[in-house]
């Protein structure tokens, strides 16, 4: 006898609904001359780790977590170590 074929309707597929968020965490990085730039990464300890070398630098960091759908809320803000 033939094996029978896999149909739409025998593949129920994955019915798993988390979604993996790859910039759960943004940092808006801004320059004192102007320029400014973006990191996103799921990694807490990572982005406050960059937050705080740009800082460091120079550069105000604005450090944002996702509150869904592609809107971000600014919780700090970082500013650049003036007392060197």
């Amino acid at each position: 006898m033939a094996r029978r074929r896999g149909t739409r309707a025998n593949n129920r597929g994955n019915h798993n609904t988390s979604v993996s968020t790859p910039d759960r965490y943004r940092l808006l990085i801004t320059w004192p001359h102007g320029a400014q730039s973006t990191f996103g990464t799921s990694d807490k300890a990572r982005a406050r780790a960059v937050a705080r070398s740009n800082s460091n630098s120079g550069a105000t960091v604005d450090f944002q977590v996702l509150a869904g759908w592609s809107v971000y809320r600014t919780t700090h803000t970082y500013a650049p170590d003036v007392h060197r």
